[in-house]
């Protein structure tokens, strides 16, 4: 019996994970933190990440978050303008660029407002 309840609480476990949703937001924290582990960068108790990363570690963010865009990994809303971002690399780039930024300015997680998690 036990055994069972066990098998219940790992199905509900599983579907409460499918439910949580990707946004762009995650999508760029965790390229980021991805990164900041490869690269064994040492980011400092409300130290800003962006403080730690070159312009060769923000390149190969960009081209990961654009590979998830690509993908389908990270969310896009289905407009003209969104296909076209798809459609044109030089877009994507763009906004990929744009949304890094933001995100780094903005995620507490991310501009030192909170311990970055490594």
């Amino acid at each position: 019996m036990f055994k069972k309840k066990e098998d219940e609480q790992e199905v509900k476990n599983q579907k409460n994970k499918e439910k949580v949703k990707t946004t762009q937001r995650s999508v760029v924290f965790d390229r980021i933190k991805e990164l900041v582990k490869e690269q064994d960068l040492k980011v400092q108790e409300n130290q800003p990440v962006m403080d730690v990363l070159t312009s060769e570690s923000l390149k190969t963010i960009y081209d990961r978050v654009c590979n998830d865009f690509k993908s389908g990994k990270a969310p896009l809303k289905k407009t003209q303008g969104n296909k076209e971002k798809l459609e044109d690399e030089k877009k994507l780039r763009v906004y990929v660029v744009g949304l890094c930024s933001n995100w780094l300015r903005r995620d507490p997680k991310l501009n030192g407002d909170e311990k970055f998690p490594v």
